[in-house]
């Protein structure tokens, strides 16, 4: 079962059984299919998949992209390639950007996570493509302790403003990095063990992370994701993190922080 998105933004299930039925009836792929073809990660969906790189619909175009990637980046590199070459540079100045999504997802395939951390950093490059290095992070990803050490490194740049670039960012666009790229670790922790599994150095760093995030004014959805994440890691460094969030959190990240707690047999007046 996949879980992903409708064309009215709305998450629904997904079967291998729909997924064929929509190839067999040809029909029109909706969203949700492109989006579970990805998450399949079977390279036979990659012949449907590539026409939807140039479907009229914005969205479908972004999620066909992904899921080739998901599937197999490698293999379907000269599709995204082609796609890419097709968009002016102007098209970086259109948020969002389709040229810069694709730009990050081939630097990635071409360089690995080295590759996509170098962009990042570098005193040079283009800055869209920068904000959207972590593109390739979406439901389906299989993640590994060095996506989790990428994300987290990226989340400092993002939170201690680093580079000039990220300086530059308007209030809302810098919010919405923090938003997204804690996002793409709560996808790890949601659908993979990888957190419990990462290092005490990768670990420490991003407890120290999060502790800074929940001194900011950001928004609750951002500290239920923290919460979220900070369930999901070895208990030594969930509880250090819980603790730092006592008495800062509201609404559902309150309810999603009592939940957290209890996994531990813990209330907040005990911990």
């Amino acid at each position: 079962m996949y879980r992903v998105l409708t064309d009215y933004n709305t998450y629904v299930w997904m079967k291998e059984e729909d997924i064929e039925n929509s190839i067999k009836d040809d029909f029109l792929l909706k969203r949700e299919i492109i989006m579970a073809m990805g998450m399949t990660h079977n390279k036979k969906y990659l012949k449907y998949l590539y026409p939807y790189l140039n479907n009229e619909v914005f969205y479908k175009r972004r999620e066909a992209a992904q899921s080739i990637f998901l599937i197999d980046g490698e293999e379907g590199l000269e599709n995204l390639k082609k796609r890419e070459s097709q968009l002016d540079d102007i098209e970086y100045n259109d948020p969002p950007s389709e040229k810069a999504l694709l730009k990050a997802l081939i630097i990635r395939i071409e360089n690995g996570v080295k590759g996509s951390e170098e962009y990042f950093f570098s005193d040079t490059g283009n800055v869209t493509v920068k904000y959207a290095q972590l593109a390739c992070y979406s439901r389906g990803y299989l993640y590994q302790e060095e996506d989790i050490a990428l994300i987290t490194k990226i989340l400092e740049a993002y939170v201690e403003k680093k580079s000039a670039w990220i300086k530059k960012l308007s209030k809302s666009d810098y919010l919405e990095a923090i938003y997204f790229t804690v996002q793409s670790i709560w996808y790890a922790n949601d659908e993979t063990q990888v957190m419990q599994n990462i290092s005490d150095k990768v670990s420490e760093q991003l407890c120290e992370v999060f502790k800074n995030i929940s001194e900011m004014r950001v928004s609750s959805d951002v500290l239920e994701m923290l919460v979220d994440i900070s369930a999901g890691l070895r208990e030594k460094y969930a509880l250090y993190f819980l603790r730092i969030l006592k008495g800062k959190t509201r609404g559902d990240a309150k309810k999603a922080y009592k939940k957290a707690l209890k996994k531990w047999n813990l209330t907040e007046d005990l911990l």
